[in-house]
């Protein structure tokens, strides 16, 4: 994330938490930047969203990346609920109202998933459903892994720079 999409992050968080002010002190911001520089700049908007909503008390790094994590491993619907809609769906007749109503209500990773097998046709096309459900399942997985995971990967570097100032800090007292 850049530090621009940063900074207009944290001025939503100053909006709507008064008390909490990073913006003003460049000192303060380029600190809390140096914490998120590496993160995805739509998962952490997500997250300060998500926190916004749900914490009464003025943001933290914790809070943020609590709020990263639950963003990034959102209550999904099961797999195989949603391959039912999917195996429903091509049953329908194409362009119908109903088949646009069943395929809007499923979940967005599930479109995503969808897509990435080749869509609707990928499915009718697959030489049976067990293998259309199994890549199904990979492409869903994959989708539903990859932003927990690069959240937990992210909280890790967050962890590492921490021990890394410790021992500079450290080290520069022994020095003097």
């Amino acid at each position: 994330m850049n530090k621009s999409e940063f900074a207009w992050q944290m001025g939503k968080l100053e909006t709507f938490y008064p008390s909490f002010n990073v913006t003003d002190d460049k000192d303060t911001l380029k600190t809390w930047y140096s914490i998120f520089e590496f993160e995805d700049a739509e998962l952490f908007s997500e997250a300060v969203g998500h926190f916004i909503t749900t914490s009464k008390y003025n943001p933290s790094v914790a809070g943020l990346r609590e709020a990263m994590i639950d963003v990034a491993s959102p209550n999904l619907p099961s797999v195989d609920d949603e391959f039912e809609k999917i195996k429903k769906i091509i049953t329908i007749q194409a362009g119908s109202d109903e088949r646009r109503t069943l395929y809007k209500s499923l979940h967005n990773i599930t479109r995503k998933a969808l897509e990435s097998i080749g869509g609707i046709e990928g499915v009718r096309k697959a030489p049976d459903y067990g293998k259309a459900k199994q890549n199904f399942c990979i492409a869903f997985n994959r989708l539903v892994n990859e932003p927990a995971l690069r959240a937990l990967k992210s909280k890790s570097i967050t962890e590492e720079i921490k021990r890394n100032v410790l021992m500079i800090g450290t080290k520069s007292s022994e020095l003097s």
